[in-house]
């Protein structure tokens, strides 16, 4: 079963009083697309009695992390009573609807990573009540959310993106590798996953632009460029002139490029999305076009030369993620499984892993429908 997840109180605290009249038959909608492509999935509303009922609980009263992620705990034992289970859960929007975790940082030394915390929607998908350690880096269940992006309509128009890819997909091909100049091997190494035929583009001197925005559509695009903590633009750098060239805006993703597409980003703060918008995150506003985005919330590990070692999280996470595209898996279980083999890989490793592994594996979040064929 998999499982779409809404709030109406929620959805009105963060939209206001008119936002359900227009987000309900969305839901329905969403879930009759899915159903038609032979997805059995269902919608719990987890503040409406009718609606928990179904599942054997009472309504919550109040909307928090911990309290959702337990009615997801539940639903999922209800549903096994009855032979099925969750395959996974998509959330119907933001972090002002559905909270993140938010995780101390592992990364103790605030001179390297300045982020205190980690914001995760792991959690949401770890459905034992005892869970905690290691349970966090690898939840059973895949998830993935809707973003409102701040608006009724972006909500709306995001909902109906992600109907639009269950119902009539766009046919996209290929692949298409952007990355900064300096990460060329690293880049390259994970590109190398990518399905053929695969654009490579490096930065400097390359710039997305109107005139050759049509290099995003491709079923699969992968970044890895400078993201910054509260920055707009995914940059690279120009060590000549020493300066960080703008390569992907917002204004780059649009639907006739990007919807129904599977956008992998290793940018800094690619997934920073609290309190931002179509116009101020490029995530967003290549989710609300149409695409599914994995990026980060925070300051990523991968790419990166210190005097002691070679560090390379996101780099491998990446790899791991793509190399399980293109098999008919759903992008969600590619997102999991991707996450899976990377844990293992470090967790194997003489010392463990260390504080940037489980970092990179806590703070890669999935914008976007986990359901849909990868």
């Amino acid at each position: 079963m998999h499982l779409a997840v809404a709030a109406r109180s929620a959805i009105t605290t963060a939209l206001g009083s008119t936002a359900n009249a227009v987000i309900d038959p969305l839901l329905d909608r969403y879930r009759l697309a899915a159903t038609s492509k032979g997805i059995e999935a269902d919608v719990l509303i987890v503040d409406d009695a009718q609606s928990m009922a179904r599942f054997g609980m009472m309504p919550l009263a109040s909307i928090s992390a911990d309290l959702v992620r337990a009615v997801i705990g539940q639903a999922h034992t209800a549903l096994l009573a009855n032979g099925n289970g969750l395959d996974s859960v998509l959330l119907f929007g933001g972090p002002r609807i559905f909270p993140f975790f938010n995780f101390v940082n592992p990364v103790i030394d605030r001179a390297l990573d300045p982020d205190a915390t980690v914001p995760s929607d792991n959690p949401y998908g770890v459905i034992s009540a005892t869970a905690s350690g290691q349970d966090w880096l690898v939840p059973t269940l895949p998830i993935g959310r809707i973003y409102d992006a701040g608006s009724v309509q972006t909500f709306a128009d995001a909902i109906r993106s992600v109907i639009a890819n269950h119902e009539a997909p766009a046919p996209r091909h290929g692949s298409c590798a952007i990355y900064n100049g300096e990460w060329m091997q690293a880049s390259v190494a994970v590109a190398g996953e990518l399905a053929k035929p695969l654009d490579l583009q490096m930065s400097p001197p390359y710039q997305v632009n109107a005139a050759n925005r049509t290099d995003l559509d491709r079923r699969v695009v992968y970044i890895n460029l400078h993201g910054f903590d509260g920055q707009i633009a995914w940059k690279s750098y120009d060590a000549g002139n020493d300066v960080f060239l703008d390569v992907l805006t917002p204004e780059s993703f649009t639907a006739a490029t990007t919807a129904g597409s599977f956008v992998v980003s290793e940018a800094c703060y690619g997934g920073q999305v609290a309190d931002r918008s179509v116009a101020n995150s490029c995530a967003l506003s290549a989710h609300v076009a149409g695409g599914t985005v994995i990026a980060a919330t925070g300051l990523v590990w991968g790419s990166v030369l210190r005097p002691w070692a070679y560090i390379d999280s996101g780099d491998a996470l990446a790899k791991h993620v793509i190399g399980r595209m293109g098999v008919g898996l759903p992008i969600g279980t590619v997102l999991s499984e991707g996450r899976r083999l990377f844990v293992l890989a470090r967790q194997g490793a003489p010392d463990g892993m260390s504080a940037f592994e489980q970092k990179t594996a806590l703070q890669f979040i999935l914008m976007g429908d986990p359901s849909l064929p990868a």
